[in-house]
């Protein structure tokens, strides 16, 4: 119960900080994506490749409840979001006290 307490607030914090910036705060203009050197199917093969590393971890979470839980919670933020997003993105979760949530290349998203 304590984990999925935890995931909540964790996509909770998520939804929370990817409100509208305010006009006031200048970002650093990180280029156009159209310039981007790898494709998506070669970032989805790198990212692939990390999770192949990240799944041997003893880290790394291999319950199924929680990873259909997690699933459902990405599932549900990523139908709410505005915009063109990807649609095959895949949620998981690792042991860690140190960070909360990180992105991986190629549609990995990773809770802790």
């Amino acid at each position: 119960m304590a984990v999925k307490l935890r995931l909540t607030a964790f996509f909770t914090a998520l939804t929370l900080g990817c409100a509208p910036v305010s006009a006031q705060t200048s970002l650093p203009d990180l280029g156009d994506a159209s310039a981007a050197t790898l494709s998506e199917p070669q970032e989805r093969t790198i990212g692939n490749r990390i999770m192949r590393e990240v799944r041997v971890d003893p880290a790394y979470v291999d319950d199924p409840e929680i990873a259909d839980y997690i699933s459902s919670l990405g599932s549900r933020l990523l139908g709410a979001a505005e915009g063109p997003t990807r649609r095959d993105i895949d949620f998981f979760v690792v042991l860690d006290d140190t960070i909360n949530a990180f992105a991986l290349v190629g549609g990995h998203i990773g809770a802790a």
